[in-house]
């Protein structure tokens, strides 16, 4: 008897992550063709700089190992929490701070004028014509220069550390609040705002993939051990 118990046990609990699993991708295609037809509006939360990001550590690293398979894992590892305790400091959305650095940067490839020994995360001083920008003495620096120039233009409040943007007086002040203001001011291409928007939806679109498979999981445990005689 206690011997089938135990297969059937075994039998509820695969019967259950099965009907979950096969519930949730049918879901998940409605959600998706729902997602194209009410696409997230930009006066959303997750596109304004000034904020708590959502993104854990773990999925920020995903995504930019995605992308670059050459960074070594310390230091993508590094760069990451450094962006989530920095952005903290400032009350910076960690998403947006993180997400812009794999745009200006090519996701750690440096392909353009700013060469990695620079420790310049977002193109700062930039202007263009092969001028390669500031220098910076350690990655912790330029990361907390970048997240101030964020402040600098989202914001009227002092900076919580030291400033280390060498530009930051020379912002106005709370002069963009969401990704798609910085288009014409942190850089001239006009789709600026929107190729920021694309990789952040990616990325917190993976989060919340993530957080569904997590919970599906936990229900379908949770549903196994009811049915446990």
């Amino acid at each position: 008897m206690r011997y089938n118990s135990h297969i059937r046990y075994a039998f509820l609990v695969c019967a259950s992550m099965f009907m979950l699993v096969g519930c949730n991708f049918i879901a998940s295609s409605y959600k998706r063709k729902a997602d194209d037809l009410l696409p997230v509006k930009k006066e959303s939360p997750r596109y304004c700089i000034m904020g708590k990001g959502v993104v854990s550590e773990q999925m920020m690293l995903k995504y930019l190992l995605e992308h670059n398979r050459r960074v070594s894992l310390r230091k993508a590892a590094y760069i990451v929490r450094t962006y989530v305790w920095e952005s903290a400091y400032e009350g910076i959305n960690h998403d947006v701070a993180f997400i812009q650095m794999c745009h200006e940067t090519g996701f750690l490839h440096f392909k353009g004028d700013v060469s990695p020994v620079q420790n310049n995360f977002c193109g700062l001083g930039t202007l263009g014509d092969s001028d390669v920008g500031f220098f910076f003495p350690d990655i912790r620096t330029g990361i907390r220069a970048h997240i101030q120039h964020l402040k600098a233009y989202a914001s009227s409040q002092d900076l919580t550390n030291r400033c280390v943007d060498p530009r930051f007086a020379l912002i106005k002040r709370n002069s963009a609040n969401s990704i798609f203001e910085l288009t014409g001011k942190w850089a001239v291409d006009k789709n600026y705002g929107d190729s920021l928007k694309k990789k952040l939806d990616t990325l917190i679109d993976m989060e919340n993939a993530f957080r569904q498979q997590k919970q599906n999981l936990n229900n379908a445990h949770n549903a196994a051990k009811q049915a446990t005689p």
